[in-house]
C-alpha cells in the first residue's frame, strides 16, 4: 500500500471519529473559563494637598477588595520630612467590600511655606496572592494669610452731617443764579469714602454741573466745603422761603452703603410793589435733634443659640436741638406720622421683628427720658438668643421716638449686627479608673472625647501636656464626632514628683466664621509616692525595692543546749553564747542547719487547757 494511500484512509478515520462524537447523545462541549485574578482597587479623593505649618492634611483614601475572600490590609506610609504621617497600621476589607482608610500628614510648625513632599502610601494584604498596591500623594506648606485688624460690624460708622451752609449774595429772587455752599462734618468713628451729594429739585435748577458732586473721603472729625450754583425757578414765584434738598451717599473701609438726606432752607426776596430798604435777613438755622447709637457691646462672647446676654448701649444726640421723652423700641417697627403731631396713646413696639433676639425680664420698650443736644447716655438691657437660630451675622432693629422742642413726634431708625456662634460642646474625661500614679513610673492615661452637643463636631488635633511631666503619644487627629459619640488616646505619663498634678488637654478646631479655635480642659490627677530604691536594687518590674531592716531575731537557748555548752567548759571548749550572724539583706540571726533559704519554722502557741 502506498504512503498517500494511507493517509487517505487516516483522514477518513479521523472524520468518521468526529461526525460520531457530535450525533452521539449527551455529549456536551466545556468551556474552560480564565482564572481571575484578585487584586486591591485603591482611590484618594486628591492626590495633592496643602496646609499651614502646625496644620494637619487629611487624605481619604478607599480600598475596594476584588477577590472572593475576606482579606486583612496592612497601610504603611513612606516617613515625611514636612512632619509626621498618621495612618491606622491595618483594615479588614470583607469580599467585594469597600473600606475608607483616612491618611493624615501632621506638618510641623517649623515646616517651610512653599516646600512640597510626595508620600508613598502602600495596602498590603494579608493574603500573598493578592498583589500590594502603592499610591503617590503630595503634600505642601502654604504661607499663612496676613492677619487683617477687623472691627466688629456695626460696633462703629463714618457720620457725615451738615454743620453749615451759606450763599454768595445777600438776598436771593426768582431768576436769580446764586451759589450755594455747605459744609460737611464727619461726627462718626470711622472714615468716610465715596461721598456723593446730589441737588437735584424742582425749585432750584442746578448750574454748571448737573447736580451731582463727588467728594472723595471724609476723615473722623474733619470737615470739607462743597458749592454748586443754582437758578431759582419760577415755580417759588411769591414765595417767602424755598427748600433745597441734598441727598448724601457714602461708604465706610469695609464697604458698607450709607444713605443721609438734609433740607435746606432759603428766604426769598418776594416783590410787591416798592418798599423801603430793609436789613438782610439772615436764613434760619434748622433745629431737630439727631438720635445715633455711637457704641454697643455684649457681655457674653461669643453669642450661642439659648444664650441670655445684656446688651449695652451707648445713645448720642448728634443733632441741635434736645429729644424729649425718648423711649428706645427693639425690634423696630414703629410707622411714624407724617405730619409729626404727637397722636393720643403711647409708644406701640408689638410689630417689631424679634425673631432672633427676644428680650428678657422686661418688653422691648425701654424709657431713656430727655437727652440734651451733644449729651450721650448708656442702656443696657437683657435678651436671648433664639435656641432655632443657625450661625451666622444677623440684624437688629432698634427705633428711637422722641418729640423736638416743638412738639412734633419723630422716629430715628438704627441697625445693630449680632454674630451668632454654634460651637462644639465636647467633654474631656477618662474612659476608664487609670488606677494609681507613683512618681516616676509612666502610667496609661485612658482619655476620651465625648460630643455632648446636639450635633456633629469636627475637631482637629487633640495635644495632651502636663507641667514638668512627661508625656508620649500625646497628639492625635479627632476628626468628626457624631452627637453623643466619641474618641479615645491611650496616652502615657510619667510624673516627675507626688502630689496634684494638671493635665492639660487641648483640642483645636475651626468655628463658623473659619477662625481658628482651641478648646482647652484640665483633669487633675493625685501622684503617689513611689516605692524607695533599697540596697538590693529595683523590685519587680524594675520598680525600685523597699530596702531590708536590720532584724536581730531573740532565740532562747533550750536546757539541752545549756547542758552541752557546761561539758564544753569542762572540757576547755568554748561555752560563750551563740552570737547571731548577719545574713544576705541585712538579717541578722543564729545559723541553723540546712539551706539558707529553707522556710522559718514559727513557734506554736498552745492555749491553756480548762480544768474539769
Amino acid at each position: 500500500m502506498s504512503k498517500s494511500s494511507l493517509l487517505r484512509i487516516l483522514t477518513i478515520f479521523t472524520l468518521l471519529i468526529g461526525v460520531l462524537a457530535l450525533a452521539w447523545p449527551g455529549a456536551t462541549v466545556q468551556a474552560v473559563e480564565p482564572q481571575q485574578t484578585a487584586t486591591l482597587e485603591v482611590s484618594v479623593d486628591q492626590t495633592a494637598k496643602s496646609g499651614l505649618p502646625g496644620s494637619s492634611v487629611l487624605f481619604n483614601f478607599s480600598v475596594k477588595n476584588n477577590s472572593a475572600v475576606d482579606v486583612n490590609v496592612t497601610i504603611s506610609a513612606t516617613p515625611s520630612g514636612l512632619g509626621n504621617v498618621s495612618a491606622p497600621g491595618s483594615v479588614f476589607i470583607p469580599a467585594g467590600g469597600t473600606q475608607p482608610v483616612p491618611v493624615a500628614v501632621n506638618l510641623s510648625v517649623s515646616a517651610l511655606p512653599g516646600s512640597s513632599e510626595g508620600i508613598t502610601v502602600t495596602f498590603t494584604p494579608a493574603d500573598p496572592t493578592i498583589p500590594a498596591v502603592s499610591k503617590l500623594v503630595s503634600v505642601s506648606v502654604s504661607a499663612p494669610p496676613t492677619a487683617q485688624p477687623t472691627i466688629p460690624p456695626g460696633a462703629a460708622r463714618p457720620l457725615v452731617v451738615v454743620s453749615g451752609y451759606y450763599l454768595d449774595k445777600d438776598t436771593i429772587a426768582v431768576g436769580d443764579s446764586f451759589k450755594l455752599f455747605v459744609e460737611l462734618r464727619n461726627n462718626g468713628s470711622l472714615n468716610a469714602s465715596n461721598l456723593i451729594l446730589s441737588f437735584v429739585n424742582e425749585s432750584f435748577l442746578p448750574q454748571d454741573t448737573g447736580g451731582v458732586v463727588a467728594l472723595g473721603s471724609l476723615d473722623v472729625g474733619s470737615k470739607r466745603e462743597v458749592s454748586q450754583r443754582f437758578l431759582v425757578s419760577s415755580a417759588l414765584a411769591g414765595q417767602g422761603v424755598g427748600i433745597v434738598p441734598v441727598k448724601l451717599t457714602y461708604t465706610d473701609a469695609n464697604g458698607t452703603a450709607y444713605n443721609e438726606a438734609f433740607s435746606i432752607t432759603l428766604q426769598l426776596r418776594v416783590y410787591s410793589g416798592a418798599a423801603a430798604p430793609t436789613p438782610t435777613p439772615t436764613p434760619a438755622q434748622i433745629f431737630r435733634p439727631q438720635l445715633v447709637i455711637a457704641s454697643y457691646q455684649t457681655d457674653v462672647d461669643p453669642l450661642q443659640p439659648g444664650t441670655q446676654f445684656n446688651l449695652d448701649l451707648e445713645v448720642g444726640n448728634l443733632g441741635n436741638a434736645d429729644a424729649r421723652s425718648v423711649t428706645m423700641v427693639l425690634g423696630g417697627g414703629v410707622t411714624p406720622d407724617a405730619s409729626g403731631t404727637p397722636q393720643p396713646g403711647g409708644v406701640s413696639g408689638g410689630s417689631g421683628d424679634l425673631t432672633n433676639f427676644a428680650p428678657v425680664g422686661s418688653s422691648n420698650l425701654v424709657y431713656l427720658g430727655d437727652l440734651p443736644a451733644s449729651a450721650t447716655v448708656k442702656t443696657s438691657t437683657r435678651l436671648i438668643v433664639n435656641v432655632s437660630a443657625n450661625p451666622g451675622a444677623y440684624t437688629l432693629k432698634i427705633s428711637f421716638v422722641y418729640t423736638d422742642p416743638k412738639g412734633n413726634r419723630l422716629v430715628d431708625d438704627q441697625v445693630i449686627t449680632l454674630l451668632i456662634y454654634q460651637l462644639p460642646s465636647v467633654e474631656v474625661n477618662f474612659y476608664r479608673d487609670p488606677g494609681p500614679i507613683y512618681a516616676g513610673q509612666m502610667a496609661t492615661l485612658p482619655l476620651q472625647v465625648v460630643n455632648l452637643g446636639r450635633k456633629q463636631a469636627v475637631l482637629g488635633n487633640m495635644t495632651v501636656t502636663a507641667a514638668g511631666a512627661e508625656v508620649q503619644n500625646n497628639t492625635t487627629l479627632v476628626g468628626p464626632l457624631d452627637p453623643g459619640g466619641f474618641f479615645t488616646l491611650d496616652a502615657m505619663l510619667i510624673p516627675p514628683q507626688p502630689g496634684s498634678l494638671e493635665l492639660n488637654v487641648a483640642i483645636n478646631y475651626t468655628d463658623d466664621f473659619n477662625q481658628a479655635r482651641q478648646i482647652n480642659q484640665t483633669i487633675t490627677l493625685n501622684v503617689l509616692e513611689g516605692a524607695p530604691v533599697g540596697p538590693e536594687g529595683p523590685g519587680m518590674n524594675g520598680t525600685p525595692g523597699p530596702s531590708m531592716p536590720d532584724v536581730t531575731p531573740v532565740v532562747e537557748e533550750t536546757f539541752w543546749q545549756k547542758v552541752l555548752r557546761f561539758l564544753k567548759g569542762l572540757i576547755g571548749l568554748d561555752s560563750a553564747p551563740p552570737q547571731p550572724e548577719t545574713f544576705p539583706g541585712g538579717m541578722e540571726g543564729t545559723p541553723v542547719e540546712g539551706p539558707v533559704n529553707a522556710p522559718v519554722e514559727q513557734p506554736v502557741i498552745i492555749p491553756p487547757q480548762k480544768g474539769p
